[in-house]
């Protein structure tokens, strides 16, 4: 598939799809790639920077992982 055309599926997908019915689907997901990261040291900040719905970026900064 050509880069362009699966830019403009993705694009339709995320533009017209149910992202958050989905998210939600995936929080076991979430809670792994949390688990995972490594912790900021004292005085950083974390950035979720066009990273879906930003439900993982939520989870972290609830201070839970």
């Amino acid at each position: 598939m050509a880069f362009e055309e699966l830019k403009s599926k993705q694009s339709v997908m995320w533009g017209t799809g149910p992202t958050r019915t989905c998210t939600e689907t995936i929080t076991d997901i979430h809670e792994r790639i949390v688990d995972r990261g490594s912790r900021p040291a004292e005085g950083v900040t974390r950035l979720d920077l066009a990273c879906g719905t930003g439900a993982v970026a939520e989870l972290a900064a609830e201070g839970r992982r």
